[in-house]
């Protein structure tokens, strides 16, 4: 080639140059804009961080220039795209653009193989005016890299130090190659040194059971098999991923944990999993329906008092907090039952321990105590220790909680998180309108997410025969619900009454109730059909067939007229000494 021709070229090439460091800048303010990684990985920290096993094995072939992500030795010289960075390398980066044009094509350049991503071992500027030539491959020697997990070429530094830290994951716990199908890989970075956390110390309770030892890999798949896919299989059920389409299975995993541990701090209680799941969705979920009752109940609260607020829907107590499966099982996992500093009887303490008996429930107990007693004084040691000793006598788990506050929003705000409530019969709504407003009962009856049992001070300690106000309502459908899982589960006797404004109404809603239960199977059932007042004739039976507890839907009318006229849920708690459950 002359000299001149060749001055030219090489000038021209100098241009090139200056054109790719310009596209250089253009990628860092892309990449600020998009989040877009711009720079060159260092080979180095990939090795140290995923403890890599280079191979000996050179390969030629053609790779995508695209899937060039680091360096070597010259990750500060060019940007991902391979646009150069460092001026000092104008006049090689020159010659190699002069050399190329005068010869046909490129030779090769050398790199490693991790993932799907190469790392240039030699070559840097051949690559560089590749990219500025408009190719899209370029022919390598490649030395695969053997690598635990995925790493792709639009990775930046924190994908690859989750990745680096999930590496590490598999690493100790070997759960990649004990359950290759298992989805493990998380967005969160922080989840992998707590799930270790976790698998160490099922590892500790396993072993100090003393049935054999584990090592931490065996304690792994110990820890997959009955802490970790059980919560996984919630998540399924439940269809949360698609409440969470950003992140993965593991992300939603340590978020629950997290969230269960944060909460049981506060609450002083043990939780599972599940309860966990339903208020982690309600506060954190991100569709727009989630969002609108958040926002909803923000403005409620802010607007409307508490005796005035809207109750939850029929149902929301078991169709929130279990899938119909799950249902089948057990409807009480866990009672709460408040135990005032002044009750000296404790009487629904023992109506807690029946029913947790029979159910196999942990019983989660509750003393609010007076703002100015310290919640860890000894002058409360006598509460927390007559309840353990009950529990442990009854052979029922259990744990006691204290805390400051206003009996009915305090009880309200935990009832979310059992499955039944049972509450002393202390003070009844008022039959009066403007006491009746003011009543904590009252509201709790209203607001409560999980059915109340109300437990005056002369009812019966056990419930063998249920006696159930059946009027046709969504709420009435709830108790006659309830009623039938007590005596199929219970093995109790069961009474149900109607009372209408006629007999036709009357038989109406027996047929209504009958059917449900031949429906499931059930038919050893005394039906009454009255007219008349509703709470005396509630009254009356429960005496003449002399039953244990009253089960009844709560207010079935609007707030308004339930206030001015009264109840027949009022009437009856005023004036019975059976236990009364009010189903929601």
């Amino acid at each position: 080639m002359p000299e001149k021709e060749s001055s030219n070229k090489y000038f021209l090439a100098l241009q090139d140059f200056y054109s790719a460091q310009r596209h250089a800048a253009v990628d860092e303010v892309v990449s600020r804009l998009t989040g877009a990684p711009s720079e060159m990985l260092q080979y180095e920290d990939i090795r140290r961080r995923f403890r890599v096993m280079e191979s000996s094995e050179r390969v030629l072939k053609d790779i995508p220039l695209d899937a060039i992500v680091g360096s070597v030795s010259r990750q500060n010289d060019f940007t991902r795209k391979l646009h150069p960075l460092n001026p000092t390398s104008k006049e090689r980066w020159a010659k190699v653009k002069t050399l190329v044009e005068t010869m046909e094509g490129l030779p090769p350049i050398e790199v490693y193989q991790v993932g799907e991503t190469y790392f240039i071992i030699d070559g840097h500027h051949r690559a560089s005016v590749a990219r500025e030539l408009g190719y899209t491959n370029i022919e390598a020697y490649v030395r695969p890299v053997s690598i635990r997990v995925p790493i792709k070429p639009d990775d930046d530094l924190e994908d690859l130090i989750l990745k680096s830290e999930y590496a590490d994951f598999l690493s100790k716990t070997g759960l990649d190659e004990t359950y290759p199908q298992a989805e493990l890989l998380g967005t969160l970075p922080e989840a992998y040194p707590f799930l270790l956390e976790q698998i160490a110390l099922h590892q500790h309770l396993v072993n100090q059971k003393g049935r054999h030892h584990l090592d931490f890999k065996e304690a792994a798949q110990d820890w997959y098999e009955n802490v970790y896919f059980p919560v996984i299989k919630i998540i399924r059920n439940r269809n949360l991923m698609r409440k969470f389409s950003d992140r993965t299975e593991i992300d939603l995993y340590y978020w629950i944990m997290d969230y269960q541990f944060r909460r049981e701090q506060e609450l002083g209680w043990e939780l599972n999993p599940r309860d966990a799941v339903e208020n982690l969705t309600f506060y954190y979920s991100r569709t727009l329906g989630d969002r609108l009752a958040r926002l909803k109940k923000k403005i409620l609260n802010l607007l409307i008092p508490e005796p005035l607020e809207p109750p939850l829907p029929p149902g929301f107590w078991r169709q929130n907090r279990r899938t119909p499966e799950e249902t089948k099982q057990s409807l009480f996992d866990t009672i709460l039952v408040t135990l005032p500093e002044w009750d000296q009887t404790w009487k629904a303490m023992l109506v807690a321990i029946f029913l947790a008996k029979n159910d196999h429930a942990v019983i989660n107990g509750l003393t609010i105590i007076k703002d100015d007693v310290p919640i860890l004084s000894p002058q409360l040691q006598p509460i927390r220790e007559r309840f353990q000793k009950i529990c442990q006598k009854a052979g029922v788990e259990g744990k006691l909680a204290m805390e400051h506050g206003k009996v009915t929003r305090v009880i309200y705000e935990r009832s979310f998180w059992v499955d039944l409530t049972i509450v002393p019969l202390n003070h009844p709504a008022p039959l009066d309108i403007l006491h009746r407003l003011r009543s904590g009962t009252r509201t709790l009856i209203r607001r409560s997410a999980s059915p109340v049992l109300f437990v005056p001070s002369d009812a019966p300690n056990e419930i063998h025969s249920i006696l159930v106000a059946y009027g046709g309502g969504r709420l009435s459908d709830e108790a006659l619900y309830m009623a039938a899982y007590l005596c199929i589960r219970f093995t109790m006797d069961l009474t149900i009454i109607s009372i209408g404004k006629n007999n036709e109404e009357s038989h109406q809603y027996i047929q209504r109730a009958k059917k449900y239960l031949e429906s499931i199977q059930f038919s050893d059932v005394t039906y009454l059909e009255k007219t008349g007042d509703p709470s005396q004739n509630i009254l009356s039976t429960s005496e003449e067939i002399k039953c244990d507890a009253i089960l009844m839907g709560g207010y079935e009318s609007g707030i308004f007229k339930e206030l001015l006229f009264g109840s027949t849920v009022d009437q009856v708690l005023n004036k019975t000494n059976r236990l009364v459950m009010i189903c929601r």
